[in-house]
This record gives C-alpha cells, structure tokens and sequence, in this order.
C-alpha cells in the first residue's frame, strides 16, 4: 500500500504534483538536494517521483521503495540528459512526454505510458514556451494516470523496442550548444532548428 510519497526535484516545476498528491490523501515529502537509503527508510518512502532532479538516484535507494518513476519532457529514448526540449529541435527527433521507471541510469528506465507532443504555430514558439507547454502536459498527463501507475496497470517495455537510440546529452555540450542563441530561452523554435540543419545535427 502507497501512503508515502517523495517528489524530487525543483518546487516550482513540481508544486502542482505536489497539491495533487496531498489532496489524494498521501503524505507528500520533496527536496531537491541528494538523498539516501536512510532517508528513504527514516520516512517510510513507498514511492519515489523525480522530475527535473539533478541528481542519479541510487539503486539502494530505488531497492528501497515499491515505486520509483520519473517525469522526462522528451519522447524516450531521443532526449535523454540535460534540456531535452533543445535537443528536439537541434537533432530533429519527435517531442513529447515520458514517465518511466527509474533505474541506475539517468533515462534509461522501463518506459510506463508516454505521448508524442505537436506544437501549434511552431513559428511562434520559443524555446521557453515549447518548455512550458511539455510541463504543463507532463503534469496533466501524470495525474490523469496516476492511479493505474501506482496500481501497475501499464506494460512496461524497454525503450528501444521501437527505436534503436542511446544517445545521452550533458550539462557541458547542452550550455555549449545555447551560448550559440543569444536570446537564450527567447529563441524562437524556427532558428533552433536551422541551426541544428547547419551544423548537420539533423540528416
């Protein structure tokens, strides 16, 4: 039986999995920073979610709870690492969103249920808001499977069932590719993805 839930990464990209968590009747821990096996033991832990936490969670402490899943904005396997909505873009590989079991990999789990994501009016889109926008649906689509998540109701598969791709992007080669964008986060979608097509980031 779940009654404990650990939500790791930043608050405010977590607040409203937080508030649902809470008002689902489950007692609701988060923290950004590193945690361990005691910790998880200390606090009765039965389920681990991770979205947008920056560190590799430990298979001592994934061993230590019933369910350990993380949230990722991009389409497993393209997008694994640091900023995988930028990396979309620049190597022309499909958005989307992904929950997956965690395992001692960064991304590399068992995938449970993930969707493809379109964008309307892409000429409009900025790095920013396509970022928002994946959020926003990561959000809604976890909470709208939440129970068959925690009642196992999914097959999951391996992520190259489908596509052969294990290609993982870093913090170093991520921020090397956005100094090229000098409006950062502003940057329109439309010049991300001809500098990707310059640069023979995409065939």
């Amino acid at each position: 039986m779940i009654k404990n839930i650990l939500i790791l990464g930043p608050i405010w990209r977590n607040s409203k999995i937080i508030n649902f968590i809470e008002k689902e009747n489950y007692t609701a821990h988060f923290t950004n920073s590193k945690v361990s096996k005691f910790f998880i033991i200390k606090n009765k832990i039965d389920m681990i979610i991770s979205s947008g936490y920056p560190y590799l969670i430990t298979n001592q402490v994934i061993k230590s709870t019933k369910i350990a899943i993380n949230l990722h904005i991009s389409y497993l396997p393209f997008g694994r690492g640091i900023m995988p909505n930028l990396w979309s873009f620049i190597d022309g590989f499909p958005s989307g969103i992904s929950i997956h079991y965690l395992d001692k990999n960064f991304d590399t789990g068992k995938i449970i249920v993930q969707k493809k994501i379109k964008f309307k009016s892409i000429e409009k889109q900025t790095l920013k808001s396509t970022h928002d926008y994946l959020i926003l649906n990561l959000e809604k689509f976890f909470i709208r499977n939440f129970k068959k998540i925690i009642k196992k109701k999914f097959e999951p598969y391996h992520q190259n069932k489908y596509y052969n791709y294990n290609l993982y992007r870093n913090r170093i080669e991520s921020e090397k590719i956005m100094k090229n964008f000098k409006k950062k986060w502003k940057t329109k979608i439309t010049k991300v993805i001809e500098y990707g097509k310059k640069n023979k980031f995409i065939s």
